[in-house]
C-alpha cells in the first residue's frame, strides 16, 4: 500500500500538506508527523489547513509550522526560496506540485484552502475514514486504523525506514489519544496501545498531553457548555438525544465553534442512549453535526442520508440550512434508524 505513496512524495518538488476543516488532533498530529519524516526524506513540504485552529492544540506544533487560511497578511513564509513573499499569496501556492490530503474523506472537506491549489496538483489522500469518495491520485485508506496517525507511523518508520522519535512521537500520540476517547473507545486495539507506548518510552508525558488537551478551557467554552446542557432533549424512545445550539447561544456565551469539542458526549453519556447527535448554527443557514453511537448503529450510515460520513461510531455532516430545517431532517433520519433497536 506505501510503496505508491513513497514513489509519489519523493518525486515532488514540493508537497503541501492539508486535513479537514476544524482540524482535530490526528489531522494535525499527522501533518506535523509526516512533515518532519518527510524532512528526513528530502522532500520540502508545508502544512496549510484552513483555520480557525484550536488554541488547545498549540502544543502539538512548538516550531509552528501549521498555517492557517487565509493568511495573516503580516506573516511571511521562512523558507530561503520564498522568503521574499508573503506565504499565502498565489506565487506561493503555485509552488506545491502535490497536495496531501490527511483524515479526510472528501476534497471538499478541506474547506477554502483547497481553491488556492495548484489544480493540476498532485492529490494524495491517507486516512482511516469508511466514507473516502476516492478523490486523490494516490490513496492510502485503512479503516481498520485508529487514527491517521497509526497510518503515517508505519508509513515512515515501517515502511520508509526512518527511526522513530520524540519529535514525531507527540502529535501521533495526541491523535491516539483523542480518536480513541483516552483509550476507551472501541477502537483502542492492541497496536494503538503498543504504538502509544512506544510514544511514552521516547519521553511524550501523558498528564502534560491531557493538562493541554482538557484542563485549558477558556470560560466561553464552558458558558457554552451549560447552554448546551440546558439544551439537551432526549426523544420518547430514550435511545436517541440531542444538542441543538443556535448563534445566539454562541453569542450569548462570548464563544465560537472552536468551543464545541466534546459537547457530543453530554448526550452520549446517558443511560439507554445509543445516538447522540450535536447539531449547530455559528453562521447563518450553516448547520454543523456531530454524530456518535455507543455499540450498535453504524454512524457513517446516518451520516451518510444527509450528506455527511465519517467512522462506524462517529461521524460529522455539514448540511447548508438553518438550524431548525437541519434539526427537523436531522431527528427524522435518526428516529428511523433507532427504530431498528426495538
Amino acid at each position: 500500500m506505501f510503496g505508491p505513496l513513497l514513489d509519489a512524495l519523493r518525486s515532488r518538488h514540493r508537497v503541501a500538506l492539508t486535513t479537514h476543516v476544524a482540524p482535530d488532533p490526528d489531522g494535525l498530529g499527522s501533518a506535523l508527523a509526516l512533515k518532519y519524516g518527510l524532512e528526513k526524506l528530502g522532500v520540502a513540504s508545508e502544512i496549510v489547513v484552513t483555520g480557525p485552529v484550536s488554541r488547545r492544540f498549540a502544543f502539538l506544533d512548538p516550531d509552528r509550522a501549521i498555517r492557517e487560511y487565509p493568511a495573516p497578511v503580516d506573516r511571511a513564509c521562512g523558507d530561503r526560496e520564498w522568503g521574499d513573499r508573503e506565504w499565502g499569496d498565489r506565487e506561493w501556492f503555485a509552488g506545491f506540485d502535490a497536495v496531501v490530503v490527511l483524515d479526510c474523506s472528501d476534497w471538499a472537506r478541506i474547506g477554502p484552502v483547497g481553491d488556492a491549489f495548484p489544480k493540476d496538483a498532485l492529490k494524495i489522500c491517507i486516512d482511516h475514514h469508511a466514507s473516502n469518495s476516492g478523490f486523490a491520485d494516490v490513496t492510502c485508506a485503512r479503516v481498520e486504523a485508529t487514527a491517521t496517525a497509526e497510518l503515517i507511523h508505519e508509513f515512515l518508520c515501517e515502511h520508509a525506514g526512518l527511526a522513530f522519535d520524540r519529535r514525531m512521537a507527540l502529535p501521533i500520540y495526541a491523535a491516539l489519544v483523542t480518536e480513541t476517547g483516552g483509550f476507551a473507545y472501541s477502537n483502542s486495539t492492541a497496536k494503538a496501545h503498543q504504538l502509544a507506548a512506544r510514544c511514552l518510552e521516547l519521553g511524550v508525558q501523558p498528564a502534560e498531553v491531557h493538562a493541554a488537551l482538557h484542563q485549558s478551557e477558556h470560560l466561553p467554552a464552558l458558558k457554552l457548555a451549560a447552554r448546551a446542557l440546558e439544551k439537551l432533549e432526549v426523544d420518547a424512545s430514550g435511545r436517541l438525544a440531542w444538542i441543538a445550539l443556535g448563534m445566539d447561544d454562541f453569542r450569548a456565551a462570548g464563544a465560537t465553534a472552536e468551543d464545541i469539542a466534546g459537547l457530543v458526549d453530554y448526550p452520549r453519556s446517558l443511560e439507554g442512549v445509543e445516538v447522540a447527535i450535536l447539531m449547530f448554527e455559528d453562521e447563518p443557514r450553516s448547520t454543523k453535526v456531530s454524530f456518535r453511537s455507543k455499540a450498535v448503529l453504524d454512524m457513517n450510515q446516518l451520516a451518510a442520508r444527509v450528506g455527511g460520513g465519517g467512522h462506524v461510531r462517529a461521524a460529522g455532516a455539514l448540511i447548508r440550512a438553518d438550524l431548525a430545517t437541519a434539526r427537523e431532517q436531522l431527528l427524522r433520519e435518526a428516529r428511523e434508524a433507532v427504530k431498528k433497536l426495538a
